[in-house]
């Protein structure tokens, strides 16, 4: 059985291992040179996802795309792209079983580096 000090310090362990991830794609964004290319993992090659006008096989109208929301974490990968360049970044989505809509979904780490930088931008 998962103790709360097991997942405190398993929360903070993905926290650091998530910065540090952040500081590497910093770093290698500062080096970009104009139109280097940036790598979009399968959705250059898999028709009918991200790279196929916009559409995503999660959201698409096919019965794999319904996921009702079930209790549980929920990991969300989006993929914004523009003329064959994107990025890619996971967050984590708690759903609970709540019927406040205010309780009922949250993000894990509301404190989010691309976020904060975005505000510091506007």
């Amino acid at each position: 059985m998962t103790t709360a000090t097991g997942l405190r310090a398993g929360l903070r362990g993905f926290r650091e291992v998530r910065r540090l991830a952040y500081e590497c794609a910093d770093s290698v964004a500062a080096r970009r040179e104009p139109r280097m290319p940036f790598i979009l993992d399968l959705a250059p090659v898999y028709r009918g996802c991200t790279a196929d006008i916009g559409r995503s096989g999660a959201l698409g109208p096919y019965r794999f795309s319904a996921h009702p929301p079930r209790a549980g974490l929920w990991a969300v990968e989006p993929r914004p792209g523009l003329r064959g360049t994107g990025a890619k970044f996971e967050e984590i989505l708690v759903v609970t079983d709540s019927a406040d809509p205010e309780e009922s979904a949250f993000w894990l780490d509301d404190d989010l580096p691309h976020v904060r930088r975005w505000a510091e931008e506007t």
